[in-house]
């Protein structure tokens, strides 16, 4: 059995009882740190734009393309964590494979105020 708590500056801390692994959360952070600087800048751009028009489009994508890229890195974040974890721990068997689950929990401690995940949250399958 495998024991995992979920934090946000360290990402994952697991133990069986005689091993740990700890994985850090500053990519996380930084990442939420980055998509949140990049929203508010082209949030703020678009607000002097006409709703609608050819610049204010042109901006939308930029917004939805970085917003795609943040939620891009973030999976890749959780599959490196979760495959981490897998490794370091053998014992446990296929069917009791950790997967992440995202949006499983919608209290308001989890999620930012553009309702991504802060935490991820692991659920064995």
């Amino acid at each position: 059995m495998v024991g995992v708590d979920l934090g946000v500056n360290t990402l994952v801390a697991a133990t069986d009882g005689t091993k740990a692994v700890l994985i850090s959360g500053r990519e996380a952070k930084a990442t939420v740190q980055w998509r949140n600087k990049r929203l508010a800048s082209a949030v703020g751009k678009q607000a002097a734009l006409v709703k609608g028009s050819r610049r204010w489009r042109r901006v939308q994508r930029r917004k939805a393309r970085m917003l795609a890229k943040a939620r891009r890195r973030m999976n890749d974040l959780i599959h490196k964590a979760t495959h981490r974890v897998m490794t370091e721990f053998p014992c446990v068997s296929r069917d009791e494979r950790i997967y992440p689950v995202r949006g499983e929990f919608d209290d308001e401690l989890t999620r930012d105020e553009h309702g991504e995940d802060l935490a991820i949250h692991l659920q064995r399958r």
